[in-house]
């Protein structure tokens, strides 16, 4: 338990290596149940094509080895080469895999996987019993060479790539100083050319601008020139109204004047008669004194 909570820190938290992680209690290699008898492995073997269990044709630690039995049942899986697709093609073999030894008791028939290679391609036959028909289904995949299991590295060849990474890493070393010298002056031309990317910007806002007012000037001027026309025929217009109100004044005057001279004229004549009225009166008055 202590070594699978510190293999689970280091590689799926600390890491983030998505791995899973299988604990072993107890080997049983000794104890294997073979899925098909020595008899029916060796017609296997002679009339289909098959090389064996897929857990014989790879070696690995007894740990490593029954956590693949516990998990991926490698034990049960065959593995075959170009004769198995013959027998797919000629013989019954799906249906042979799926009929239980004599000695097994359960009824129905059994599941079965196996591994083939067939024109440098490598596929998986995974057969399954529909727990409602009884029938066997058959699922094909076309494996990828990447999926399969392989022997370790080859030693010599370890030691090269280390020395190939080795080089690499002198490399990177005695380039470095080149590179930084190189990025900064990237740098450089980037925060320059930044610098006039603003420029470029501030000159064209200015120039906006300046297309702007200029537009605004022309129709100023444009406005000013045609105030200036209105200007010019409302000052005549004004003028020949203020000629025809003194003309009118004018006229008034002499009309008025006309017709006080004539109403000057009726009271002198209004006057002149009074005056003979009064002496009139004056006369009769002297004439009744004498009377009396």
């Amino acid at each position: 338990k202590e070594d699978y909570d510190l293999l689970y820190r280091e590689v799926r938290e600390k890491r983030k290596i998505p791995i899973n992680i299988i604990t072993v209690e107890r080997i049983k290699l000794d104890q294997l149940t073979r899925m098909y008898s020595n008899e029916r492995m060796e017609l296997l073997r002679r009339e289909h094509g098959f090389f064996g269990y897929l857990d014989e044709t790879f070696v690995a630690p007894n740990h490593i080895m029954q956590a693949l039995i516990n998990r991926h049942n490698v034990d049960k899986v065959l593995v075959g080469g170009d004769a198995v697709q013959h027998s797919l093609d000629r013989k019954d073999l799906i249906e042979f895999l799926s009929t239980r030894e004599a000695h097994d008791r359960r009824p129905g028939k059994q599941s079965s996987c196996f591994f083939y290679t067939f024109k440098n391609e490598t596929f998986k036959y995974t057969n399954q019993v529909s727990r409602y028909t009884g029938e066997v289904g058959s699922d094909v995949q076309n494996i990828l060479a990447a999926k399969l299991l392989k022997p370790g590295s080859d030693p010599a060849l370890k030691d090269r790539l280390a020395d190939t990474i080795q080089n690499a890493d002198e490399l990177i070393a005695k380039l470095q100083p080149t590179v930084d010298e190189t990025k900064a002056v990237l740098e450089k031309m980037q925060i320059e050319g930044q610098s006039i990317a603003l420029q470029f910007k501030e000159a064209k806002r200015t120039k906006n601008d300046y297309n702007q007012y200029k537009m605004k000037l022309t129709n100023q001027r444009d406005k000013y020139a045609e105030a200036q026309e209105n200007a010019a025929k409302d000052n005549d217009r004004e003028k020949a109204r203020r000629v025809a109100k003194i003309k009118k004044l004018v006229e008034n005057s002499i009309s008025m004047s006309e017709n006080a001279a004539k109403v000057h004229g009726e009271i002198m004549k209004g006057t002149h008669s009074l005056t003979g009225v009064k002496m009139s009166e004056n006369d009769l008055s002297d004439s009744l004194r004498k009377l009396t």
